[in-house]
């Protein structure tokens, strides 16, 4: 069971006072590590992982961010793919390019 928050103006979950976070890809520094990082992915793999193409390339998280936030800058969980690829899994997570990010980290069941 979880404990409502009480603000300090004594009101419950007060929407008022509530902290705002600032979505991780709308945070500056993230933003710009988030370029550096992608642009060194785009340039050493070269091509889309999925169908070979070599331009307008983006990079894809193979675990949505919004739900593992924590892998948003892990490498062994990202693809390079071009973005027609990218636009059609969208938000899917395919098992099989979960599987070779584990086995890329290292983890064994």
């Amino acid at each position: 069971m979880s404990v409502p928050t009480v603000c300090a103006c004594g009101e419950v979950d007060c929407a008022e006072h509530k902290v705002k976070r600032t979505p991780w890809h709308k945070d500056k520094a993230h933003a710009a590590r988030w370029r550096r990082l992608s642009l060194r992915l785009r340039r050493r793999v070269g091509a889309c992982e999925r169908c070979g193409a070599t331009t307008d390339l983006s990079v894809h998280h193979v675990l949505p961010v919004s739900k593992y936030p924590e892998r948003a800058f892990d490498e062994r969980f990202l693809k390079v793919l071009c973005r027609p690829c990218n636009r059609e899994l969208g938000d899917e997570v395919r098992p099989e390019d979960v599987r070779a990010a584990l086995i890329a980290a290292g983890v064994r069941r």
